[in-house]
C-alpha cells in the first residue's frame, strides 16, 4: 500500500484525522485491494471501501469533498493501523 504524498492539515483533513482515531472503525478485506473501513454493528458495503493500491475510497466525502492532499477518515484509519498507531 503506497502511501499519500504531501499531506495538507487543513481544518477538515485534521477533523478527518481525528475521526479515524476516536470512530470505533472497524475494517475487512473484500477481493484484494479492497477493504472495507466500518463501524462495529453496520452492515459492511462497498460504500466505505478503500483500494489498497491506488488509495482511493468510495466514500461520499472523497468522491465529493477530498482535495488530492487529504484522506477521508477511512483512508486515515487504514493509514493509522498499518503504522501501527491504532
Amino acid at each position: 500500500m503506497k502511501t499519500p504524498n504531501n499531506l495538507k492539515f487543513t481544518e477538515e483533513n485534521v477533523e478527518r484525522l481525528y475521526r479515524a482515531m476516536t470512530e470505533d472503525f472497524k475494517h475487512e478485506v473484500l477481493e484484494k485491494p479492497n477493504v472495507a473501513v466500518y463501524v462495529e454493528g453496520d452492515i459492511v458495503s462497498d460504500s466505505h471501501t478503500v483500494n489498497v493500491d491506488n488509495w482511493t475510497c468510495k466514500c461520499p466525502d472523497s468522491q465529493f469533498n477530498i482535495t488530492e492532499h487529504e484522506l477521508c477518515k477511512h483512508r486515515w484509519y487504514l493509514l493509522l493501523k498499518r503504522e501501527g498507531l491504532l
